[in-house]
């Protein structure tokens, strides 16, 4: 698998705390290693390759030209962007890639290849937490518009002839643009557990918990305990959760979330296509080369 690290000005501050917990887990002799930003995080983004890719079998750094900040504007232009250089330069485009955004957690020792496992044998083209699009009704209520796959997943590297809508028009977040595109081949997985917008992560009778803030509506929450299942978290936003995993690396973590099966254990072959599929995962075939210019 290919983790895909983007660098932003709003995340990098998170970094730190991050990064010495990927490194504690590591090494990664099976996955690769991306990363990706704009030129003012450059430095940043040459940082983070210096300590985290000599764990990995092989890393690379991807320095976009132009983006826009804020959300969701800014994430949706490192996505799409990602999306291209992939398609156009991947020497294995059969390769799934994880989008880790820096607000991710892992949880447990061997996690990317727990993932990898989980992947192969769902034979989905996407993994990841599903979630409930919110928007507001005529009296302010709450009301459940869809699912979209939370956008911090795993994607196949050819997403491009999966979906018309990646370009990510408009103000809207890239996963819930795509969302009528990608639920129908999504594999829901509890590995991931999505904790968006959480803070002040903390032990409490066995659990670990955190706070919501700046929600956008009063009746939405996302801070639930860390489920037994999962593997990496997403939605810390001050990095309490990485330093509370650090901080307690003698054993204590790891037994909130039980071991593989032996016969899980990873295996690395190259997730399965469909039938319709198999043509398209060579590099040069037609349908490729027509639709990278259709986006160029």
């Amino acid at each position: 698998m290919l983790l895909v690290i983007p660098v932003s000005e709003a995340d990098v501050r998170l970094a730190g705390d991050v990064v010495t917990l990927i490194k504690a887990f590591g090494p990664y002799h099976h996955h690769d290693l991306l990363v990706v930003g704009t030129e003012e995080n450059a430095a940043s983004m040459n940082k983070l390759l210096g300590e985290l890719g000599p764990l990995f079998n092989k890393s690379d750094i991807r320095v976009f030209q132009g983006g826009v900040k804020g959300w969701p504007l800014g994430p949706n232009f490192y996505w799409r962007s990602t999306i291209l250089h992939l398609y156009e330069n991947a020497s294995d485009i059969g390769m799934p890639w994880y989008w880790f955004e820096l607000d991710n957690t892992p949880l447990k020792q061997g996690w990317l290849d727990i993932l990898q496992v989980e992947y192969n044998r769902s034979n989905a083209i996407f993994m990841g937490p599903k979630h409930a699009t919110y928007v507001k009704g005529p009296e302010g209520e709450l009301v459940v518009q869809g699912y979209h796959m939370c956008g911090t997943a795993i994607y196949p590297g050819n997403f491009i002839e999966h979906s018309t809508l990646w370009r990510v028009e408009g103000g809207i977040a890239f996963d819930v643009w795509v969302q009528w595109e990608v639920l129908p081949k999504l594999h829901e997985t509890l590995l991931m557990q999505h904790n968006w917008k959480t803070k002040n992560y903390r032990r409490k009778a066995g659990r670990i918990i955190s706070d919501n803030f700046d929600m956008p509506h009063p009746d939405l929450h996302t801070n639930n305990p860390i489920a037994p299942d999962a593997v990496v978290c997403h939605g810390c936003k001050d990095g309490s959760l990485a330093r509370l995993i650090l901080e307690d690396l003698d054993g204590k973590t790891a037994k909130l979330i039980p071991d593989p099966d032996p016969l899980d254990e990873p295996t690395f072959e190259k997730p399965r296509f469909s039938t319709d599929d198999v043509e398209l995962v060579f590099p040069k075939n037609r349908k490729r080369k027509k639709l990278l210019e259709e986006a160029a």
